[in-house]
């Protein structure tokens, strides 16, 4: 009887040593490696951080939604104001909002987009209605010496909009083009209506003309040259896988039901036509969320996360992270990652990750270095990278 038992104990405990070594060797999960993730605070801007691009690996010039362009030192944890930005409406929801780097053979450049007063319309407009704006200026100088400017506007949205709020708005770029989301102004019916910007998903060239080859090129008159897709909210982010080419949009939704949607030629995307939100008040927007025509999204969030940003990573630095979506969320304040895979052109959603739950921080802007470094900005104006 003794034996017996000293061998079931031993068979126990050779078992217990087997699944251990099993799960010692095992790889670690995304989960269990972000679990001791942390946010290494940069500097601090006093203003939202509403986008920003690396001029090499230790340099940021970042936009503040205030008005102002920022040169931060990653290195020295330092700042300083670089001046030439445009005058912008810093009011509501609108001010200087994103900004990319682009380098041709000859020149540098910074495009920045912005809520300003148009140029288009009656004198009325002209004064007291705004649109979004995109710029572009010249780079030059050292980054110790750096010069911006002038910028000149390239493209406006039209009709200009008496409100102050769902400017967009993200830029993406190609090498030849330029993905622009502007949002439809919280005036809900302009998402549907082609002969406006509002709402839309457009693509431009380097110098903000209509790109040769859009779906709308040659339906002028019954549609705006530059749209690619429609029915949009409010567009905060826009990334291009780099594999592939998608390009993907994040919106806010209204109550619930924020997106990520894959733009395609004439989608339409159903604001306000459908909706997996709700009204602020709490009816439902629509009584399904989908309708014939209306195009799916890739993934949405009930209840909203309101993501600020997109970020498509690269893998670099983190090779277990390739592929994944990054999002800063403004109300539920946390970084958003999310696992995304592609068979044949189909997007599928995985499983989602948040972090810095407890940090208290609207996370309104992420981007990643060239070594694959990632870095977020904030609207309190901190900005912080990811060390894992």
């Amino acid at each position: 009887m003794k034996i017996v038992k000293s061998a079931l104990v031993l068979t126990l405990l050779t078992t217990s040593i087997f699944f251990s070594s099993v799960s010692l060797g095992q790889t670690p999960s995304v989960k269990d490696r972000l679990v001791s993730a942390k946010a290494e605070e940069i500097v601090m801007t006093n203003d939202v951080i509403w986008g920003f691009d690396f001029l090499g690996e230790d340099k940021v010039l970042a936009s503040l939604r205030g008005g102002r362009l920022v040169l931060i030192d990653l290195a020295t944890k330092k700042m300083r104001e670089i001046g030439g930005a445009p005058e912008v409406v810093a009011r509501g929801q609108g001010g200087l909002l994103d900004l990319k780097l682009f380098s041709d053979a000859k020149k540098r450049w910074v495009y920045v987009t912005a809520a300003v007063r148009p140029t288009k319309g009656t004198a009325e407009d002209r004064e007291k209605k705004t649109t979004t704006a995109l710029f572009r200026a010249e780079l030059s100088g050292t980054v110790e010496n750096l010069a911006v400017g002038p910028f000149t506007r390239l493209f406006e949205g039209e009709p200009a909009v008496g409100t102050d709020m769902h400017y967009g708005s993200r830029i993406a770029m190609t090498g030849d083009s330029i993905y622009l989301a502007f949002g439809e102004r919280n005036e809900r019916n302009r998402s549907q209506d082609l002969n406006q910007h509002w709402g839309k998903a457009m693509r431009l060239t380097l110098e903000g003309k209509p790109y040769p080859g859009n779906p709308y090129e040659k339906e002028i008159g019954k549609a705006r040259p530059e749209i690619v897709s429609f029915g949009h909210r409010n567009p905060q982010g826009t990334a291009i896988h780099a594999r592939t080419g998608a390009v993907f949009i994040s919106e806010h939704g209204p109550r619930g039901g924020d997106e990520i949607n894959l733009v395609a030629p004439k989608a339409n995307f159903g604001w306000p036509l459908v909706s997996y939100g709700r009204e602020y008040w709490g009816p439902a927007i629509s009584k399904t969320p989908q309708r014939q025509g209306v195009t799916e999204p890739v993934k949405y969030y009930v209840p909203s996360i309101a993501a600020g940003s997109l970020m498509i990573y690269s893998g670099k630095k983190h090779a277990f992270l390739k592929d994944h979506f990054f999002q800063g969320a403004l109300v539920l304040q946390h970084l958003n990652v999310l696992g995304m895979s592609e068979a044949a052109g189909k997007w599928t959603s995985g499983e989602e990750y948040r972090l810095f739950e407890k940090m208290n921080e609207r996370i309104r802007s992420i981007g990643e270095s060239p070594s694959g470094e990632i870095y977020f900005g904030t609207d309190s104006g901190r900005f912080f990278r990811l060390a894992i």
